[in-house]
């Protein structure tokens, strides 16, 4: 079977090709973290942007910030691939997107991303690498300035980190005079903010005092949220596609039929027009954020944590199981509620029961291994600041603390608790547990202003305790 690319395209059913012709789509955005998300998030809304207003100029440069395989796949097949919606019996809509013009290396060709950050057509870089990606400081939001990657990127080589990547990008950029924007789409907390902050002490400490100056006049760091579940591709997602386009498609990706971003309206340069995509701008995206932080990927996370720990394989059989399910009722209703004010038209109750029946979409078939992974790197934004929170109210948050224990668990844990091997891939957490800390120790790192509240630990130690003595899901 042939494989899906400019020559082949001709050859797919009307109906599953792109919205606009790839060959009339010019490069407007650079994106870093070229994942399986991007393709069936950002990607999709700049296409159906594209194909609503007429104006083919907002394509993607999708980088691939680790290993090559993406970029070689995508770039194989001339940055084609298909998105298909699951829902809960199975396959919906299919569709081949063409809003990714070109697919790069940053490790190969780090100095031609950095080119292409400066190029006066590019008016927007995007950014979706994960929460370790940004190389932070434990327990803080400032960048790490003791990691060798960002050491090597200070010390002037070729840039192998984002904030190093954005920073040289845009001090080369400068001399264009081009203004820019840099939009975060990762879960974090008031990212734009963050991004910024992590830009600006890179070229404060790199003594680039002039680009750092010129930023604060020309670039501009927009947070947004981004929303919609995207699996990890299997086999069965490409034979799927390949059924259906009559053409090999390697870098095929599913996700359910939910899609949501919401923006601020904040750019340097002429953004593009994404509410004609679907998308939702706003003076204010802290409320929208934190609801879905807070209910959303906290539950999501302490599902695939439980899930993990009791042999569970997916989301939706987590979700299914009584016990789970009143659990992150009562983590978001009890616990987070009370520290959001959801944004006009939504509440907690509401918007939880639509996230349980996203989470119990059975035709996606997420698996609890994939959601977990990164969790150190998670559980700060998702629980520990929460808690945090709750705690300086006066208020002592017991189901935070449970879900923390899950993760505790998984972390340190060999096997679940029906005996088998259990292995959750979470880099960060070989830092953290590197001199063998105490639960108590370890959660003060992550998040500092807990060393005030002792109490939070001493709970958080009596539901592990509750959890280990578990030995069948």
């Amino acid at each position: 079977m042939d494989r899906l690319s400019l020559a082949s395209i001709g050859r797919v059913p009307e109906q599953h090709r792109p919205r606009v012709d790839p060959r009339d789509v010019s490069i407007g955005v650079v994106h870093l973290g070229i994942g399986a998300f991007t393709r069936a998030h950002q990607a999709v809304v700049l296409e159906r942007a594209m194909a609503a207003t007429g104006s083919a100029t907002w394509g993607v440069v999708g980088v691939s910030q680790r290993s090559p395989a993406a970029s070689d796949a995508l770039a194989s097949q001339d940055g084609l691939y298909t998105v298909t919606d699951i829902n809960d019996s199975g396959a919906g809509a299919l569709r081949v997107v063409g809003a990714l013009r070109e697919a790069v290396h940053a490790g190969t060709s780090p100095d031609d991303v950095v080119e292409r950050i400066a190029n006066p057509a590019t008016r927007m870089v995007t950014v979706t690498v994960t929460e370790k990606g940004y190389h932070c400081v434990p327990g803080g939001w400032e960048l790490d300035l003791g990691h060798p990657g960002v050491r090597s990127d200070l010390a002037g080589r070729p840039p192998g980190t984002v904030v190093g990547t954005i920073a040289a990008g845009l001090a080369r950029r400068r001399h264009e005079d081009a203004p820019i924007d840099v939009l975060s789409c990762d879960n974090l907390p008031g990212n734009g903010t963050v991004l910024r902050g992590l830009v600006m002490t890179f070229l404060e400490r790199s003594g680039d005092t002039a680009t750092r100056s010129w930023a604060e006049d020309k670039v501009r760091f927009p947070s947004s949220m981004v929303d919609r579940m995207v699996p990890a591709s299997t086999e069965t997602t490409r034979e799927r596609a390949a059924h259906i386009i009559g053409l090999t498609d390697a870098c095929a990706v599913a996700g359910e039929p939910f899609l949501q971003w919401v923006v601020e309206s904040d750019f340097a340069a002429a953004p593009p027009p994404l509410e004609a995509g679907g998308a939702t701008l706003t003076d204010n995206v802290e409320p929208w954020e934190r609801l879905k932080l807070r209910v959303l990927n906290a539950s999501h996370s302490v599902l695939a944590w439980h899930g993990v720990l009791r042999g569970l394989p997916e989301i939706a059989l987590a979700v299914a199981d009584p016990g789970l399910r009143h659990h992150v009722e009562t983590l978001a209703l009890v616990d987070m509620a009370p520290l959001m004010t959801p944004p006009p038209g939504a509440t907690v109750p509401g918007y939880l029961e639509q996230v349980l029946r996203r989470c119990a979409n059975q035709g996606l078939h997420h698996r609890t291994l994939q959601v977990a992974s990164d969790g150190t790197a998670k559980v700060g934004p998702r629980l520990l600041e929460p808690a945090v929170e709750s705690l300086q109210a006066g208020r002592l948050p017991e189901h935070i603390a449970s879900a923390v224990a899950a993760w505790w668990l998984v972390t340190t844990r060999d096997t679940d608790f029906t005996g088998r091997p259990m292995v959750v891939d979470d880099p960060t957490a070989a830092t953290l547990l590197a001199d063998r800390p105490t639960l108590a120790v370890a959660l003060e790192r992550l998040a500092p202003a807990l060393q005030d509240h002792p109490e939070f630990a001493r709970l958080v130690d009596t539901s592990v305790e509750q959890l280990s003595r578990q030995t069948r899901p």
